[in-house]
């Protein structure tokens, strides 16, 4: 018999399951959205807290636009976006091109957002589940 995965309502939106030790909370960015995209990741941001987003896509990119508006709204301290500022402002100081300063700013930064440019350091998000079934879900949040 599988458990019921019930969301809850949060000020961020829906989440299921509950952040402890042994188990693991996951908010629900757009499920709404679920009828018509055909993948379906858990996505972990931060490097210490971790932020576990279920979004869904139609494909990977997709789905890091819909994380880059939930993390913009809830969870802006993910983002670097001073960061890269500060480090193209430094290139272009030093004497670099436009081109140049700019790729040396998204160095080891992940580029994201439809409604506006972000970035994250790269080592600071990831796939945690990709299609995941809901055995699968429940295992991956300490419930099963």
């Amino acid at each position: 018999m599988s458990k019921q995965i019930a969301p809850t309502a949060t000020p961020a939106g829906y989440s299921i399951g509950e952040s402890s030790c042994i188990s693991r909370k996951v908010v629900l960015v757009n499920p709404n959205d679920r009828s018509w995209t055909r993948d379906r990741y858990v996505l972990w941001f931060g490097s210490y807290g971790t932020t576990y987003l279920m979004v869904w896509g139609n494909g990977l990119e997709a789905a890091l636009e819909e994380a880059t508006d939930w993390i913009v709204e809830h969870a802006p301290g993910l983002l670097r976006d001073d960061a890269a500022q500060e480090a193209y402002g430094a290139a272009i100081a030093e004497g670099k091109t436009p081109e140049e300063a700019q790729e040396e700013a998204e160095i080891d930064m992940t580029v994201m957002g439809h409604s506006g440019i972000h970035y994250l350091d790269s080592w600071e998000w990831g796939i945690a589940l990709e299609n995941p079934t809901r055995d699968g879900l429940l295992e991956f949040m300490g419930v099963k």
